[in-house]
């Protein structure tokens, strides 16, 4: 703490100084003393694919892993080396959305795509600068649009269309809960179903719009935990990624880790990959 609010008055200072914003101030501040400060990462370009044969046009990419922040893991490299290859990222809102701190908050993306480091956006947080705060995401988040509610099948189409600018640019629909509360709405009714039904159902929804609108799809989720519900995804998914890992405290973790990935495809196929990876950007949730 006493590490943290000296580099933070030493960038105070050097904003004073320059006339500098704060968040380019801290960024200098911290460039000079050359801190990575207390385990957080420096600036990275985006990581490696975990799988690059996932995540094409008119497909569904399914990750199953032991919490939201896994599954998150295991798309966002993708998902950045998309938007930054000129397709539009379109983040689905489920019911049960909190905010900034919401899974996948604009900051993960951010730091995903080496805007900031961790440290950096533990400042700007501990500044309450929303002004500031907003203009950086802004920045850091083009070609990302963060959705403010559920969408009916109509307006995900509408979306989708208006999204897919460029030519053999098709948008990434990026879900990160799907089983909370169905990120299309009303489908396939309004009546209430179980997370366990809810799955294959907007996964199906989803599969038909990226069928007919050649989007790309990718879709995180808990449920279901077990090899019955794995095939059942399966059948409907292009493919499964599987971490089938007990969900650890990401404050005990080693980032980033070699983990292994178990695939499923609808033709029965099943095989293992070894991935890297990397679930530090829940770090900055510490300073909240």
């Amino acid at each position: 703490m006493t590490q943290n609010r000296s580099v933070q008055q030493a960038a105070r200072k050097r904003a004073l100084e320059t006339g500098e914003n704060y968040t380019t101030a801290m960024r200098a501040t911290l460039a000079a003393r050359g801190d990575d400060d207390a385990g957080n990462r420096a600036r990275r370009p985006p990581a490696p694919a975990v799988n690059p044969d996932a995540l094409r046009p008119g497909t569904v990419t399914v990750a199953i892993s032991g919490g939201g922040a896994g599954n998150l893991g295991l798309v966002l490299p993708d998902l950045v080396r998309l938007r930054n290859a000129g397709h539009t990222v379109l983040a689905a809102k489920h019911d049960s959305g909190r905010g900034i701190v919401d899974l996948g908050s604009p900051l993960d993306f951010a730091w995903a795509g080496g805007y900031a480091t961790i440290a950096e956006i533990r400042a700007m947080l501990a500044e309450r600068a929303p002004d500031e705060i907003v203009r950086f995401v802004t920045r850091a988040n083009h070609g990302i649009r963060f959705l403010a509610r559920p969408l009916s099948m109509g307006e995900w189409r509408e979306l989708i269309k208006e999204a897919t600018a460029n030519p053999g640019k098709q948008p990434v629909v990026w879900v990160q809960d799907i089983q909370t509360n169905g990120a299309i709405a009303g489908w396939p009714g309004s009546s209430r179903l179980s997370e366990y039904d809810q799955v294959p159902l907007q996964l199906s929804g989803f599969k038909e719009l990226a069928e007919d609108t050649g989007c790309i799809v990718a879709a995180g989720h808990v449920l279901p935990d077990d090899e019955p519900g794995w095939r059942v995804v399966a059948g409907i998914a292009t493919e499964v990624m599987v971490l089938d890992e007990e969900s650890p405290r990401l404050s005990e973790v080693a980032n980033p880790r070699e983990v292994e990935l178990r695939h499923l495809n609808p033709n029965g196929d099943d095989w293992t990959t070894t991935a890297t990876l990397d679930t530090s950007f829940w770090d900055w949730r510490d300073a909240i």
